[in-house]
C-alpha cells in the first residue's frame, strides 16, 4: 500500500486582518482599502494598497503582514516570507508574525527554518497549542519521526487539561474548538504510526477516535488502510463500507482501498468491481486503472490489461510514474510483440534509472531480439548498482550468446522469418533433433541441455543405448498459444499442461518460458527428457504417481566433481503445496495415490498429485531403497506395473493403516526440515 503522507499545509491560527481605527492620514486610508481588498480576495490589489500604506509610514509591521498573507493565499512562498521577515523587523516580540513566517517556510519545505521559527513563537507564547501542533506536522514531513511523535504526544497532554478547563468553565465554543483539535492531531499522529508501519499503535489510537467522534468519516477510512495492513481484509472493509455510508469527500479512495482489500481476499471479481468504482468517482484516478491492469493481467486477459496501463499512464497522477509502463512491456513481451516491449521498458528505465527489475526484464526483450550486446550491457549496468549469483549466472550465458555469433548479429527481417514456424532453426544431435522459433542460440542451447542430460538419465536407469538407436524429435515453440495448438491436434488433453513426451511418435514438445534464464524452459525439458528415459528403460507407461515422481525427483539431479549424481531433498513448494492440501482438507492418503487414474496428471493445475508423487517416491527411496529398486526391477523384466507396486506395498508396510502412517510421519519431517532449513 502506498505511504500516508502528512499534508504540509500548516494551520495558521488567524488570517484575517483589522482595519486601522478610524483616523485622518494617508497611512490609515491605504491601509484600510488594503484591508478592504484582501477580504474580497483580491490580493494583488491589496499588495498595491499595502505597499502604499508602507511608504507612507515605513516603520510599521502591519502592511508588511498584509502584504506578507497575500502573498500566502498567492502560492508565493518567497515573497511572503520577505515580508513577514520586514514585519518582525519593526516588531521583533510578536508571536504571530514568527507564525506566518514559519508557514511561509513550510509551505517552501524549508523544513529547518520552520521548525526553527516555531520554536521562537513557543518561547514566545509557551501555551499555544496550534503553534506546537504546527511543529510536529513540520518534524513529521521532514521525516523527523521521534520528535514528531513527542511533539505530538505534548499537544494531545495540553490539548487534555484545555478540554477539562474548558468543562470546569463551561465555555461550549473553546470546548467544541479544543475536541477539533485534538481529533485532527489524533489522525496526524495515527498517519505517522502508519507511515512508520507501527500499525497496532495507529489502529489503538483510530479505535479511540471513532468511539470520540462516531460520525466522522475520515477516521473509518484511516481505520480501513491501518487494518488493511495489519491484514484484517474483511475489517477494513467494513470499516471503509461505513466512510462511504458517512460520505467521506474522497470516494475514489475507499473504493480504491476495498479492491485492495479484495485482493487480498483473492476476491478478485469483487476487486475489479472496486476498482471501476473509483474509477466512476474520479475518472482520472491512475493508480485504479493500473491496479485493474495488474488483475487483468493476472487473468491473462492482456488487451483489457493493456488499456488500463495505458489508461495509468496517461493519467496526471502517474505521469512520472515508471510502473504502468512496466505493465505495458510485460504484456507486450507476453505478447511477442518485442519492439514494442523494448520501447516501454525504455521509457520505464527513463523514469526510474536505477530499477534492477525493469533494467532486467529491458535485457531479456533484447536477448530476445538478439541483441545480446545490448543485453550484456544492461546487465552489466545492474551488476554496477549491486549484483547477485543469479546476475552473474545471466551475464554468463548472455556473454555466451554473444560469442556464438561469431558471424555477427542475425538480421531483423532474419528473425522475424525465422519466428515463423514454417522458417524455424534445427539443431540436430546425437538423440535429440531440436526444432525452435526462438532464437538459434536457444535452439543449440536446448539440444545441449537435452544431450547432457540424457547421458546422466541413461547412467541412472542402466538404459541399454545400443538397443535404442531412434531420435527424439524435440519442438520448442516461443508463443504459448502456438504450442496449445499443436496440442489441440496431438494431444488435447495436455495443451494445460507445461509440455508433453508422446512415446508413439517419439516427440518432446513445449513452449519457451520467458527471459535470459528460462529455468521453467529447462526443468520442462529435464522433466520430458526423464520420461523419455523411463520410456527406453521400462518399455511401457508406468503408474502416473510413479512416471511423474520419478521424473520430479530425477530432474534436480546435480553431478559433482566426482562424477556422481545426488538427488536434492523433496522442493520445498511441493511442501507447501502439501501443507496447503492439509490446511484445507484436502490432502489424499497414500492409498488415493497408488491407485488414481493417470487422466488426473492430465490436469496441470492439480498440483497435489505432482506434490505427493515426489513425497512417496521420496519416501521410498530414502527409506526403503531396496524394495523400491526391486520393484523396479521387476517391472523391467515384463512384470505388471500394478502388480509390482502392490507387492512392494505389503512387503514393507503390511497394512494400508501402516502405509497410511509412514506416509504422515515421513512428510511432517520433511516439513520440519524444510522449517529448519529456511
Amino acid at each position: 500500500m502506498a505511504r500516508i503522507f502528512t499534508s504540509c499545509i500548516v494551520v495558521i491560527t488567524v488570517l484575517c486582518l483589522a482595519p486601522a481605527a478610524l483616523a485622518a492620514g494617508k497611512f490609515d486610508r491605504y491601509y484600510d482599502r488594503g484591508v478592504e481588498a484582501y477580504q474580497q480576495k483580491k490580493y494583488i490589489k491589496a499588495i498595491e494598497w499595502f505597499k502604499k500604506a508602507a511608504a507612507a509610514r515605513s516603520r510599521r509591521p502591519e502592511p508588511y503582514e498584509g502584504i506578507g498573507l497575500c502573498h500566502l493565499y498567492l502560492k508565493e512562498y518567497n515573497a511572503a516570507a520577505k515580508a513577514f521577515r520586514k514585519a518582525i523587523e519593526f516588531d521583533p516580540n510578536n508571536p504571530k508574525y514568527y507564525r506566518h513566517l514559519a508557514h511561509a517556510y513550510a509551505k517552501q519545505r524549508k523544513f529547518d527554518k520552520a521548525i526553527e521559527t516555531y520554536n521562537k513563537v513557543l518561547s514566545l507564547d509557551p501555551d499555544d497549542i496550534v503553534c506546537r501542533y504546527n511543529l510536529a506536522l513540520v518534524l513529521d514531513n521532514a521525516r523527523d519521526t521521534t520528535r514528531a511523535e513527542a511533539e505530538y504526544k505534548n499537544v494531545l497532554s495540553r490539548i487534555g487539561k484545555a478540554i477539562s478547563l474548558a468543562k470546569k468553565n463551561s465555555d461550549g465554543s473553546e470546548l467544541k474548538k479544543l475536541r477539533g483539535i485534538a481529533l485532527t492531531v489524533k489522525k496526524s499522529l495515527a498517519i505517522l504510526y502508519y507511515n512508520g508501519k507501527k500499525y497496532a499503535e495507529a489502529a489503538a489510537i483510530l479505535d479511540k477516535a471513532v468511539k470520540a467522534h462516531p460520525q466522522n468519516p475520515e477516521i473509518y477510512y484511516l481505520l480501513g488502510a491501518v487494518t488493511l495492513s495489519l491484514g484484517k481484509p474483511n475489517e477494513a472493509i467494513k470499516h471503509l463500507n461505513i466512510a462511504i455510508e458517512l460520505n467521506y469527500d474522497k470516494p475514489a479512495e475507499v473504493y480504491h482501498k476495498i479492491g485492495n482489500a479484495y485482493v487480498d481476499l483473492k476476491k478478485y471479481d469483487d476487486a475489479i468491481k472496486a476498482y471501476k468504482r473509483a474509477i466512476f468517482e474520479s475518472p482520472s484516478y491512475g493508480r485504479a486503472y493500473y491496479n485493474l491492469g495488474e488483475l487483468y493481467r493476472f487473468k491473462n486477459e492482456l488487451k483489457k490489461a493493456l488499456d488500463m496501463y495505458e489508461t495509468a499512464a496517461a493519467a496526471a497522477s502517474m505521469r512520472d510514474d515508471p510502473s504502468p509502463w512496466r505493465g505495458i512491456g510485460s504484456v507486450r513481451y507476453e505478447q511477442d510483440r518485442l519492439l514494442e516491449a523494448e520501447e516501454a521498458f525504455r521509457k520505464a528505465v527513463s523514469l526510474e534509472q536505477g530499477d534492477r527489475k525493469t533494467l532486467i526484464d529491458l535485457a531479456n526483450v533484447l536477448s530476445d531480439l538478439g541483441n545480446f550486446s545490448g543485453a550484456l550491457s544492461e546487465l552489466k549496468y545492474v551488476k554496477a548498482l549491486g549484483g547477485t549469483p543469479e546476475l552473474e549466472t545471466l551475464i554468463a550465458i548472455t556473454g555466451k550468446r554473444l560469442e556464438r555469433r561469431k558471424a555477427g548479429p542475425v538480421k531483423k527481417e532474419e528473425l522475424e522469418q525465422g519466428r515463423l514456424w514454417s522458417k524455424a532453426w534445427i539443431a540436430s544431435g546425437k538423440r535429440f533433433k531440436v526444432r525452435s522459433n526462438t532464437t538459434p542460440e536457444l535452439c543449440e542451447e536446448y539440444l545441449e541441455i537435452l544431450e547432457r542430460v540424457m547421458k546422466l538419465y541413461i547412467k541412472e536407469f542402466d538404459i541399454r543405448v545400443d538397443t535404442d538407436k531412434g531420435i527424439t524429435r524435440v519442438y520448442v515453440f516461443s508463443r504459448r498459444e502456438d504450442y496449445r495448438r499443436f496440442c489441440s491436434e496431438t494431444a488435447p488433453k495436455l495443451s494445460g499442461a507445461a509440455g508433453l513426451f508422446d512415446p508413439k511418435r517419439r516427440i518432446i514438445a513445449l513452449y519457451r518460458k520467458r527471459g535470459i534464464l528460462p529455468d521453467g524452459t529447462r526443468e520442462v525439458l529435464q522433466h520430458e527428457a526423464l520420461h523419455l528415459a523411463t520410456y527406453l528403460a521400462f518399455h511401457r507407461n508406468l503408474p502416473g504417481w510413479l512416471a511423474e515422481g520419478l521424473a520430479e525427483c530425477y530432474e534436480r539431479l546435480t553431478v559433482g566433481a566426482d562424477g556422481r549424481a545426488s538427488r536434492p531433498g523433496v522442493h520445498p513448494a511441493h511442501i507447501k503445496t502439501i501443507n496447503k492440501h492439509i490446511v484445507e482438507k484436502k490432502m489424499l492418503t497414500m492409498r488415493q495415490m497408488l491407485d488414481s487414474d493417470r487422466e488426473r496428471f492430465f490436469d496441470s493445475r492439480d498440483s497435489i498429485y505432482y506434490a505427493q508423487s515426489w513425497v512417496l517416491v521420496h519416501l521410498l527411496k530414502t527409506e526403503h531403497s531396496s524394495a523400491f529398486d526391486k520393484m523396479l526391477s521387476g517391472i523391467r523384466r515384463g512384470q505388471e506395473p500394478e502388480k509390482a507396486v502392490d507387492r512392494m506395498m505389503k512387503r514393507i508396510f503390511g497394512s494400508d493403516a501402516a502405509l497410511e502412517n509412514a506416509w504422515k510421519l515421513h512428510f511432517k519431517s520433511l516439513a520440519e526440515k524444510a522449517k529448519k532449513e529456511k
